[in-house]
């Protein structure tokens, strides 16, 4: 790895959230000779990287390997874990999303609204890059496609009984003009 990313912290002496990025300086010879970085503070990486629209409703979040918020759309969570309070949920915090893989997962928000979360790690440093989706709005890209199905299921109900009142009324017309005889079948009556 080239790059090191620290987890999120703060500047000693200070209020100040940052995260560090550094880079191993190397001589000829490929000995150690120093470490060159710098500290970023979150507040002006956050407002650059949430420039970034993903639509109206969808939102994005980045956090470190324990699992603290370094880029949210809420500031006031910034430097803070989240674990749903519903049982059912526990596993979709942060804390226990950042120690697994790149997944889908139905959680709930801090309203309780439930959402997709789709979570990928970031492979240069381990940070993880989720995108919150509310079940709202997949129910309005799915909605159409019910309605459609419901439509093509009636309309196909509608002809089939279309269809066998034309055939009733066309054998009854057949039977009144004596071009089909009905006979009575006492073994399969």
């Amino acid at each position: 790895q080239k790059y090191y990313f620290s987890d999120f912290g703060k500047l000693p002496g200070t209020n100040i959230q940052t995260f560090a990025v550094e880079e191993a300086v190397y001589d000829n010879n490929k000995k150690l000779i120093g470490v060159i970085g710098a500290s970023v503070k979150l507040d002006s990486f956050a407002q650059k990287i949430l420039g970034i629209k993903l639509g109206t409703n969808d939102s994005f979040m980045i956090w470190d390997r324990l699992g603290y918020f370094l880029v949210h759309p809420r500031k006031d969570v910034i430097g803070l874990t989240y674990t749903p309070d519903s049982e059912e949920f526990k596993n979709t915090g942060t804390l226990a999303l950042s120690k697994g893989k790149s997944s889908i997962v139905e959680t709930i928000d801090d309203a309780g609204r439930q959402m997709y979360l789709m979570t990928i790690r970031i492979p240069e440093n381990s940070w993880t890059l989720a995108i919150k989706i509310p079940m709202t709005e997949i129910e309005k890209i799915y909605t159409p496609e019910k309605r459609q199905k419901l439509l093509l299921i009636t309309f196909s109900f509608l002809l089939i009984l279309l269809l066998v009142s034309l055939e009733a009324k066309v054998l009854d017309i057949f039977q009144k003009k004596q071009i089909i005889a009905t006979v009575y079948d006492p073994l399969t009556n």
